[in-house]
């Protein structure tokens, strides 16, 4: 018996560097060239997500989130960035 198969992945970019986030996050922004930036954390995380994300324009922050994204959460994300 032979396997054979396909697997194709997306393109990725990973940065690393302790301390950094904010300032990495920043720079993807702007490589980017994103006008409009939509945040999106757990409720729990919120002020952390707030922290690294203060040096960018941020145009909406959301923390309506459950594990697995349930069909709901994701419907109202997409609404809120749709009218963002």
């Amino acid at each position: 018996m032979s396997l054979t198969f396909e697997h194709t992945t997306l393109g990725q970019r990973v940065l690393f560097g302790t301390g950094l986030v904010a300032e990495h996050l920043a720079a993807e922004v702007a490589r980017l060239g994103a006008q409009r930036v939509m945040v999106i954390s757990s409720a729990s995380e919120a002020s952390t997500a707030d922290e690294v994300t203060r040096q960018i324009g941020v145009t909406v922050h959301h923390h309506d989130v459950a594990p697995h994204v349930p069909i709901d959460k994701a419907n109202s994300a997409r609404s809120i960035a749709l009218h963002h």
